[in-house]
């Protein structure tokens, strides 16, 4: 029987692929500016793709390490097959939540201080909660067709924060969104599920809205976009 871990590290596999191949497009098309400083462009792929590198690395340890019951002996007091099965299932399900959370996160990051530099009145400088940054900077590249999968990745993500409960402030549920042939709903208090192929779907086709974004002509024509915020 196939375990979970067997089928997430071969579902990562063609998305670190693709991360990899963008990234290395975009770093020659953007080179840094000649003082050293990083171009966004490429690092809205390469900051993500820090995420899904790390990602990787993690479930190439649990299944070498960590399927070591010699590890466990000189590593923790965990030492019966049984504490080692349910610390080991605790361990795959923190990894694939917790990178997909920074996986996002960096993004919003990306995004913010590109607003900022491209169009520093909008999204109060790049400042707003998170869906008035990509709302403004899909307005400014005219790409609104791809809204829905930034903000199912932030329910997503923000759900993940509450052990995978959503919860809205105004205690409503989110939108119904069709996304991938299937209906997404997040429901006020209610658990996602099966949220981590939600994940590498999202991850896949976040790393094409960030091309798109990095491609498009109002940001593909500044000679250098950088980081503004970080000096905030």
């Amino acid at each position: 029987m196939q375990r979970p871990s067997d089928y997430y590290s071969a579902a990562i596999g063609p998305i670190y692929e693709k991360y990899w191949r963008y990234y290395q497009e975009l770093l020659s098309k953007y080179p840094d500016s000649a003082t050293g400083a990083a171009d966004l462009r490429p690092a809205l792929l390469a900051m993500p793709g820090n995420a899904i590198t790390a990602y990787y690395m993690a479930m190439a340890l649990l299944e070498t390490s960590l399927r070591d019951p010699q590890w466990w002996v000189r590593y923790t007091p965990y030492w019966s097959e049984s504490e080692i099965q349910v610390f080991m299932k605790e361990y795959d399900k923190s990894i694939r939540q917790g990178y997909f959370i920074l996986f996002v996160s960096r993004i919003e990051w990306a995004l913010r201080n590109m607003i900022a530099f491209l169009l520093p009145g909008a999204a109060d400088g790049g400042l707003a909660e998170f869906k008035g940054v990509t709302d403004a900077v899909l307005k400014l590249i005219d790409r609104q067709d791809l809204m829905d999968v930034f903000d199912i990745a932030r329910h997503l993500r923000n759900s993940l924060h509450n052990s995978g409960r959503y919860f809205s402030r105004r205690g409503k549920d989110s939108p119904l969104y069709h996304y991938r042939g299937r209906e997404i709903q997040f429901r006020q208090g209610v658990v996602i599920e099966p949220a981590t192929e939600l994940s590498f779907f999202l991850m896949d086709d976040l790393l094409d809205a960030c091309k798109s974004i990095a491609d498009a002509p109002v940001v593909a024509a500044p000679t250098f976009v950088g980081f503004v915020l970080e000096g905030l």
